[in-house]
């Protein structure tokens, strides 16, 4: 059986630092200490700064990563 997806909405400004990174499924709020998005807010700033972007960051088995703009 393959484990689950484990993914995030992440915040980013225009020079790609990392503002927020929200979990969005049980797997992620139970492992983000352990991923890269430890240390970064969960909820982004509001209004974002011009030029902030999102995107869906999914981490999966065998250390696989896809990330997507969100539209």
């Amino acid at each position: 059986m393959q484990e689950s997806l484990v993914y995030y909405w992440v915040t980013v400004d225009e020079t790609g630092f990392p503002l927020a990174a929200e979990p969005k499924n049980a797997p992620a709020r139970e492992r983000r200490a352990i991923t890269p998005f430890a240390d970064v807010p969960e909820v982004a700033p509001d209004p974002l700064p011009r030029g902030a972007r999102q995107f869906r960051v999914s981490l999966g088995p065998a250390d696989q990563v896809e990330v997507a703009a969100v539209q």
